[in-house]
């Protein structure tokens, strides 16, 4: 068996077929990366993306080295995971764990974390080197309206079904935006927050993913009065969850807020996208986690019943 390992440009990962995985298709976009890039505007990354073929077989992986405080393994501050066409047997595994071993000698890497699928939660191995498990929340946009609705669970389609008289929600689009609509979402993340959540520069780039019909904002006004607004940003295969804000006072009266956002949303982006992601449920964590993550993640769970569970690792995993 002949083995052959390349480093792979950022570009040229767009042109393999993790481009059409769910998973990694949108965070492989250049605005994704340049917001990334802008979000840890204190570091400095630089492509390690490998590819590695063999036989009838092809590994890819989209890699980063960020240099912060410390030199970390990632992708743009994201886990690291490897995609594979086919299963890969005990040899390939350990290539790749001496691959991964010769980078972090080279580069001095002294943190990094491991995605790594999982079948089952009877598959499971917790041991020191187990930072979390969690559970992705995709909902399938390609099945029929009614199929996605049925495939919610029975709180959550009752949530959906009440009406607020006064309550109305806006999909602000390319064709509808206005200049400084993410701004105006801006100043209730930080109001909300009681701080500046991130830098300007972020929301700016995210202005342009609008502009260029590569993200939505889903807004509702309670008696014309703007209340939340959620961000959505999608290429072909993947619309992704990716910031949210809601005055709190309104929870109580108004207790679907965020169910019939979201619920808008999925009817918005079938024909655009073929998957929502919703973020993630956490299983296990070594670390405490804050009650109010664990409760968002129950939420998102409850728009779909699939599992697709990954382990995260704080070293090289035996599998991958």
């Amino acid at each position: 068996m002949i083995l052959n390992y390349e480093l792979i440009s950022l570009e040229d990962l767009k042109n393999t077929f993790i481009y059409k995985d769910r998973n990694i298709s949108h965070k492989l976009e250049n605005d994704y990366i340049k917001f990334k890039k802008a979000y840890h505007e204190k570091s400095k990354f630089k492509n390690l993306s490998f590819k590695l073929t063999y036989e009838d077989n092809q590994i890819l992986c989209p890699l980063t080295l960020q240099a912060e405080d410390k030199k970390t393994l990632n992708f743009f501050g994201d886990e690291i995971q490897v995609f594979y066409k086919k299963k890969m047997n005990e040899k390939i595994y350990n290539y790749l764990k001496s691959v991964f071993k010769n980078l972090i000698e080279e580069n001095k890497i002294q943190s990094l974390k491991f995605k790594i699928k999982i079948d089952n939660e009877e598959s499971i191995v917790k041991n020191d080197n187990l930072e979390l498990i969690k559970n992705e929340i995709f909902v399938d946009l390609t099945k029929k309206e009614n199929e996605i609705f049925k495939s919610f669970k029975p709180n959550l389609r009752n949530e959906i079904k009440k009406e607020h008289k006064d309550l109305v929600y806006e999909i602000i689009d390319y064709k509808n935006y206005e200049k400084k609509d993410i701004f105006k979402m801006m100043e209730m993340h930080e109001e909300i927050s009681g701080k500046k959540t991130r830098s300007l520069n972020t929301w700016k780039i995210n202005e342009d993913m609008l502009n260029k019909n590569n993200a939505i904002i889903s807004k509702a006004l309670f008696n014309k009065k703007a209340i939340s607004y959620s961000l959505f940003y999608f290429n072909k295969t993947t619309c992704s969850y990716f910031s949210s804000c809601s005055q709190r006072e309104y929870f109580k009266e108004i207790r679907n807020l965020q169910h019939k956002t979201i619920y808008n949303v999925i009817k918005y982006m079938k024909g655009k996208t073929k998957y929502l992601y919703l973020g993630s449920s956490i299983l296990y964590s070594k670390k405490n986690i804050e009650d109010k993550l664990i409760n968002i993640g129950k939420f998102k769970s409850k728009f779909s019943k699939e599992k697709n569970l990954f382990n995260i690792y704080n070293t090289i995993p035996e599998t991958f």
